[in-house]
């Protein structure tokens, strides 16, 4: 199957929104329209904080998922880098190699854009998930990727 790729604007908005949605629900991440519909706003107007992409199936045009990268600097790596935060295909678009396809272009899109080193990470049962990434280099460095929430109310969602 062909792909497409389409760097968002403001104008995906309410597609993206409800690919996130879909995208949280699959292990039930708090989501809101109203929350995320700002957030991903202002990423989508802010192109230093990162880039997201749409993947459409082509020739038909069908929006079939996104990938977002969002931008930051390491001094353990040397400089640029992203953290490939979002990912999603639609289920019916899943285990065809087509997440193989988006990571081939992401990988050569992050040359281009001057990025050293990307990170993603993935959830412990997303097996699947897990098996992509590793046959594409991205590889366990044996740290546990920790947060702190600031801001009480992201907790809600």
């Amino acid at each position: 199957m062909d792909l497409e790729y389409e760097i968002a604007t403001p104008a995906h908005l309410s597609q993206l929104l409800d690919l996130q949605q879909a995208f949280y629900a699959i292990d039930g991440y708090p989501f809101t329209r109203q929350k995320a519909a700002p957030v991903l706003l202002h990423f989508l107007q802010t192109t230093s904080l990162g880039i997201i992409w749409i993947i459409k199936k082509a020739p038909e045009d069908e929006i079939i998922g996104y990938l977002a990268l969002t931008y930051c600097y390491s001094f353990e790596f040397g400089g640029n880098m992203a953290f490939l935060d979002e990912f999603f295909l639609k289920s019916a678009f899943r285990r065809r190699g087509l997440g193989s396809q988006v990571l081939k272009y992401v990988l050569e899109q992050a040359v281009k854009l001057n990025l050293l080193v990307l990170h993603l990470e993935a959830e412990r049962h997303n097996q699947a998930g897990k098996a992509l990434y590793h046959k594409f280099g991205f590889h366990d460095h044996d740290r546990h990727l920790m947060t702190k929430v600031l801001i009480p109310d992201l907790k809600e969602g």
